[in-house]
């Protein structure tokens, strides 16, 4: 093959495969899949955001990362204030038995009911405090229910179990395979 050829065969070849990645190019699969992926509509790093409802406070959220979609919000290493908003606004930021904090690594919102896994500390002023790897809250209701083994800490004494119901409103506690210590006053 003389030179000529050569050279008129190295450009048909560069005709024939531009051609085929006109026709088929590689990356039309990759955007394809691309599209498929479920896209934040909003993405914040390092924020505070508050919940209001009638014009007045109900919650505060402080987290490393918030992303919000169409049906959820997912936070990742936050914390959540949650003031109860029958007390009236701002005067519940004064009325510490109604309020209640969260730790949490990862929570998902939806609607009123926060998912929470990755590992739960609660707190509230009243001297409840629980730990738990996994649970939901139901915001409105102020009701807690864990997932597996917890730890809470009461007025009353230290316990632990498994699968815990704890209604901050009516304060009541429900558990299985409940174990602990409770504290009797001298008198």
């Amino acid at each position: 093959m003389n030179s000529f050829a050569r050279v008129y065969a190295f450009f048909l070849g560069i005709l024939f495969f531009s051609i085929v990645f006109i026709l088929f190019p590689p990356e039309g699969k990759q955007e394809r899949q691309r599209n498929n992926e479920e896209v934040a509509t909003l993405e914040v790093n390092d924020f505070t955001l508050f919940s209001v409802a009638n014009n007045l406070p109900e919650a505060k959220v402080i987290g490393k990362k918030g992303l919000q979609f169409e049906d959820r919000e997912e936070f990742w290493d936050f914390s959540l204030t949650n003031y109860n908003p029958e007390i009236g606004g701002l005067k519940s930021l004064k009325a510490r038995e109604n309020e209640e904090t969260f730790y949490v690594f990862h929570g998902i919102k939806k609607n009123d009911r926060y998912l929470f896994d990755g590992g739960i500390k609660y707190s509230n002023l009243d001297g409840v405090e629980f730990e738990a790897q996994k649970g939901v809250f139901y915001l409105k209701n102020r009701i807690f229910q864990t997932e597996g083994e917890f730890w809470m800490k009461t007025q009353e004494g230290e316990f632990a179990g498994n699968d815990l119901f704890y209604d901050a409103k009516k304060q009541i506690m429900r558990a299985n395979l409940p174990r602990g210590k409770i504290w009797f006053e001298e008198q």
